[in-house]
């Protein structure tokens, strides 16, 4: 066999192996019998042989152009004959069969339902202790933190005395005064609460509660104007060091504003 004889017998063989590929996708139109990747491989090695590699260029050509259709014809690579897997994605609205598809589906991520309640305070804030406010005939106590002691006194670096107790017991009126907030009931019983002044003791539903979705609890914390309850939750904890940090509240080295 010639070498031009041998390109010609390739070309027509590839022309037969087109025409498969084009049946399979299209549909039967007549049965074309195509080698295997097996036979184009044995071909490969009886052409080198029989054109005889080294004495042309175009024999060490037709060598690796019929070497190289051992690979799979298929740009999947996988066997033909085997079933196409369905497309992941499609150009147009497919309904999908929930039971016949094999690709796990993917649930979206979603935030959790907003469970709180929303009061508006008076102005000004009726507090019970540095902790605990009204609002709308209700009585909330900030949960996960402890008031700093009334009658705590702070000094300042120059060495100046203040009541640092007193204006702590104050923040939490100045944060929720004529605003709406937003509570949240963690589960704790409920506390029995005696305001100054008061022989009648009024009981506390223990909260998260928030204004302008910032804890209130985790605000006066990083003011200094509370501390955590042990063990601290991580935000209030880093919130109790940045106010130790930046000098803030009871921690200031001068008297605040």
């Amino acid at each position: 066999m010639t070498g031009h004889q041998a390109v010609e017998e390739w070309i027509a063989r590839r022309r037969i192996a087109a025409a498969s590929v084009r049946e399979a996708a299209t549909g039967p139109r007549r049965r074309v019998r195509t080698k295997t990747s097996a036979e184009w491989a044995a071909l490969a090695s009886k052409s080198a042989g029989t054109i005889g590699i080294g004495t042309r260029p175009v024999n060490r050509v037709l060598a690796a152009v019929l070497a190289c259709l051992a690979l799979p014809l298929t740009a999947s690579g996988q066997e033909r004959g085997a079933p196409a897997q369905p497309p992941v994605w499609v150009p147009v609205p497919t309904r999908i069969d929930r039971a016949a598809e094999p690709r796990e589906r993917i649930q979206p991520d979603r935030p959790p339902p907003d469970d709180r309640q929303f009061f508006r305070v008076d102005a000004p804030a009726r507090l019970l202790d540095p902790l605990t406010f009204e609002a709308e005939d209700q009585v909330f106590r900030l949960a996960g933190i402890v008031p700093v002691e009334r009658s705590r006194v702070c000094q300042t670096r120059e060495g100046a005395r203040w009541a640092c107790g007193l204006r702590a017991s104050l923040a939490l009126g100045r944060l929720v005064s004529g605003r709406i907030v937003g509570c949240r009931p963690i589960g704790a019983p409920p506390v029995s609460v005696l305001p100054p002044g008061s022989r009648t003791a009024s009981t506390a539903i223990v909260a998260e509660c928030t204004v302008d979705d910032r804890p209130l609890a985790q605000r006066l914390v990083a003011d200094g104007w509370a501390v955590p309850v042990e063990p601290a939750d991580p935000a209030l904890a880093k919130a109790a060091a940045e106010a130790v940090a930046r000098k803030r509240g009871i921690h200031a080295e001068f008297v605040p504003n």
